[in-house]
């Protein structure tokens, strides 16, 4: 089964997503798969989302992690949208990468 999570502010939540629409969205445009996730965001708290910046997008198999950079009315959230039955595993390799980028 594929799983698809939202990890906002430290907070992994899974949402009713499936891998299939994720991608289909992100092959249309980078941050079309952020306006799947804006209302589960805002109900998050970070409410009124005034910019959204495609940052990046990391993928492992059928696994992935795309992040956004979002300014909203109380400052600038850091949003990812992961795919994995593992997120915490995914999301730990995805910031390996970066690790391997600055040596």
């Amino acid at each position: 089964m594929s799983e698809v999570y939202v990890h906002v502010s430290h907070v992994l939540s899974k949402v009713d997503l499936t891998e299939k629409e994720v991608l289909t969205a992100f092959g249309e445009d980078p941050l079309k798969p952020f306006e799947l996730v804006r209302d589960f965001v805002e109900y998050l708290g970070f409410e009124k989302v005034r910019n959204v910046k495609f940052e990046d997008a990391f993928f492992d198999g059928r696994n992935f992690v795309i992040e956004y950079s979002v300014e909203f009315d109380g400052g600038r959230v850091c949003v990812r949208i992961i795919r994995s039955e593992k997120p915490y595993e995914v999301l730990r390799k995805y910031y390996e990468k970066f690790d391997r980028l600055t040596d």
